[in-house]
């Protein structure tokens, strides 16, 4: 998680990376694969996912979305090694 803790205006949105996954491949996949909609950013030296729950997010919900986070997590770990992940964006 990359909180941005120097402002007075805390909110729920919240930018996550993984280390070793790129993240533009990670939103593709979130998007196609489970129709989980998160968006890429880059934020001066920050690179991640921007998620925003609100206060009527169902518990469930956050539960799929976590489930959805591991299954694509796990895929690209296995269908793309490190090295190989830059090339696999193009």
């Amino acid at each position: 998680m990359h909180p941005l803790l120097d402002t007075p205006e805390l909110g729920a949105v919240s930018l996550f990376s993984i280390e070793g996954l790129d993240m533009k491949i990670l939103e593709r996949k979130l998007r196609d694969d489970h129709k989980i909609h998160v968006k890429y950013r880059m934020v001066e030296h920050l690179e991640g996912l921007r998620v925003s729950p609100h206060i009527y997010m169902l518990k469930s919900e956050m539960d799929d979305f976590v489930t959805a986070l591991a299954d694509a997590t796990h895929l690209l770990r296995t269908r793309y090694p490190r090295s190989a992940m830059a090339v696999a964006v193009s």
